[in-house]
């Protein structure tokens, strides 16, 4: 069944709510029953987990929601924590978003993406070991020339970063699988632009938050949203590309206002 963008939002803000009043019985509650989560290292853990430990060390923890962006049944909050792991002087500065996959009224994933060993370096506060470095950096290196591939058009060089099975997740939630180099798009928008403002990492996982020019959206909506594009990298290449926005509630938006 497909569910609301509210009903949505709503199993996500609860969800929050729970983690942010250290509620662990009940944070369980509005989990599914194979609940996957990941953290901003890859790290994978499956099954109902009320996070007892991270509570009790962590009492304080708050995620503080900013804004949220959706694709489908997924939705991602870009915001910021207080109180957790990696200390005040860490959390003033790094950028850190969440997204959750919603199924049935419960949350079925929760994925952390960060930038925090980067931000560890700069303050001097703790190296990232080669492997984590090596890791880190391959993965963006991949979605930073798949991103130069699309927007200099490059159908051809696009393909040859997909792996055969490549999924594309729009912000609908519509899915497309296999490769595609995206001759249609380009064509009806010749000056489509992907603009990264943030790149930050989950495992193999790298998601941007950044914005769009000339895309198949009215300019007015491209000044105003907010846009999240999330990449999983297999092999140093790209097994899905999935785009998150709010680009729904702005043309809702300025539609009214031309009415």
């Amino acid at each position: 069944m497909t569910r609301s963008r509210k009903d949505i939002r709503t199993t996500l803000i609860d969800f929050v709510e729970c983690i942010n009043a250290g509620d662990s019985e009940d944070l369980m509650m509005h989990q599914t029953e194979d609940f996957r989560f990941i953290d901003y290292n890859g790290e994978t853990t499956e099954g109902r987990d009320g996070w007892y430990d991270y509570f009790e060390n962590y009492p304080k923890y708050r995620i503080n929601v900013d804004h949220l962006v959706y694709s489908g049944s997924g939705v991602a909050i870009i915001g910021k924590t207080k109180g957790c792991h990696v200390g005040p002087k860490v959390e003033k500065t790094w950028t850190i978003l969440w997204s959750a996959q919603v199924r049935d009224g419960f949350i079925a994933e929760w994925r952390i993406y960060s930038d925090v060993h980067e931000v560890r370096e700069r303050a001097k506060i703790g190296e990232r070991t080669k492997e984590q470095m090596g890791k880190i950096e391959r993965a963006k290196s991949v979605v930073t020339k798949f991103v130069d591939r699309i927007n200099a058009g490059n159908s051809e060089g696009l393909m040859e970063l997909q792996t055969d099975d490549f999924t594309l997740i729009d912000y609908e939630g519509k899915v497309f699988q296999g490769r595609n180099g995206w001759n249609d798009y380009f064509t009806e928008s010749p000056d489509y632009k992907l603009h990264m403002k943030h790149l930050i990492t989950s495992g193999d996982g790298v998601a941007i938050l950044g914005r769009t020019t000339g895309s198949h959206v009215a300019p007015e909506v491209e000044e105003k949203e907010t846009i999240l594009w999330t990449a999983e990298i297999r092999d140093d290449l790209v097994a899905e590309w999935r785009l998150y926005s709010d680009t729904a509630e702005f043309e809702s938006e300025i539609r009214a206002e031309k009415e």
